[in-house]
């Protein structure tokens, strides 16, 4: 093939046109003839020659396209995984730490919540937590109970969200913390008639309140099997505006179970669970006082839960004129007793004339027992 031959076929040689005969020939004069392959180079600068003739593999596309798509989806999924990783452990050494629980903010909520819910509700006791935290909030669930003998009966179950910036109930609601209105009747005419043995729980309020060490002595009171299981606190005027907590006039708390027996490790934690058992130490009226002292401090040092937690909106100057009051001269205005049905009625007969009111709470069989609050 000569030289004008061969320039007359570059253009098909580039486009890949030629039968293998012919093609091979132009190889033959690219090799001696350099004019021929500065004009080639300006053409396809790429070597053809070396790629070869080709052919389009649809099998071969199928599959590298599923491989590039497998290989897109894989290195998604991981850099979302390492994504989560990441929020996880931001959430749980940063954010949580320093947001959520900043200052024992978490710890502080969750036991307010527990002491509000004790305090306002009469012979409410917690029973069990639990605690768990998102990625940008904890949620705290608490089950209220009521002692009945040496049993329980549940009242329900307390569950509040604690964000960033507020306490909430799961809904959004604001968790005031009152397991439902009861039908106050005074029931001193029917608790006879409940027959033996039947185990009564039974909120009783004074006419004229009584001293702690009165209290004591009634929870001490062996001529009675009859125990003291929570005992409730006049504050505020009698006469003039209702308790910015209840309207019943007073806060009170179980006597056999004080607050610290949840340490603020666990509240705090992260993730914990808890579980108490009610009623089997010594009764003690003052360890009451001085529990319903602590959750008024620990409200007073914390005013954003008060919005949450009480019947209207209370600032912290009333806490600390309540906690004063306490302090001062404290009084119980109600207790919460449980035994037996006919000694609570002989209880409540020989004390008829100190008794304003007494309103049955619950009402069990056969689960009475000497342990209970320490006799």
């Amino acid at each position: 093939m000569n030289h004008a031959e061969a320039q007359e076929l570059l253009e098909d040689y580039v486009d890949d046109k030629l039968d293998r005969a012919t093609r091979r020939e132009v190889d033959e004069h690219l090799r001696t003839c350099e004019q021929c392959r500065a004009l080639l180079d300006e053409v396809a600068p790429v070597d053809l020659a070396a790629v070869g003739p080709t052919r389009f593999d649809e099998r071969a596309m199928r599959r590298t396209a599923r491989r590039s798509i497998l290989r897109t989806a894989y290195n998604t999924l991981v850099l979302l995984l390492a994504g989560l990783i990441i929020v996880v452990l931001l959430s749980d050494f940063v954010f949580q730490p320093l947001v959520i629980n900043r200052g024992s903010r978490a710890a502080d909520a969750a036991r307010a919540t527990i002491d509000v819910t004790s305090m306002i509700n009469p012979g409410a006791v917690i029973t069990d937590g639990q605690i768990q935290s998102g990625l940008f909030d904890r949620e705290m669930s608490f089950d209220v109970a009521l002692q009945v003998g040496s049993g329980t009966e549940n009242l329900g179950t307390v569950d509040v969200r604690l964000g960033a910036l507020s306490l909430t109930g799961p809904d959004g609601v604001v968790p005031w913390p009152s397991l439902g209105d009861q039908e106050f009747h005074d029931a001193r005419d029917r608790i006879s008639n409940l027959g033996p043995g039947t185990v009564t729980t039974m909120r009783i309020d004074f006419t004229d309140p009584i001293t702690v060490e009165q209290a004591q002595a009634i929870a001490d009171d062996t001529g009675y099997d009859i125990r003291v299981t929570w005992a409730g606190f006049e504050i505020g005027d009698p006469e003039g505006d209702p308790s910015p907590f209840a309207s019943g006039g007073f806060l009170g708390y179980g006597t056999c179970l004080d607050a610290d027996s949840i340490p603020n490790e666990t509240l705090g934690a992260n993730s914990a669970g808890f579980s108490r058992t009610p009623g089997f130490g010594p009764a003690l009226v003052e360890g009451a006082l001085n529990s319903v002292i602590a959750a008024l401090e620990n409200l007073a040092q914390h005013p954003e839960w008060l919005q949450h937690l009480t019947f209207r909106e209370t600032d912290s100057s009333e806490l600390v004129d309540v906690i004063d009051e306490l302090n001062d001269d404290p009084r119980v205005r109600a207790l919460v007793v449980t035994g037996p049905s006919d000694e609570v009625a002989r209880f409540l007969e020989d004390t008829s004339a100190e008794i304003g009111f007494a309103q049955v709470l619950a009402i069990d069989f056969y689960n009475w027992s000497p342990g209970v609050c320490g006799r």
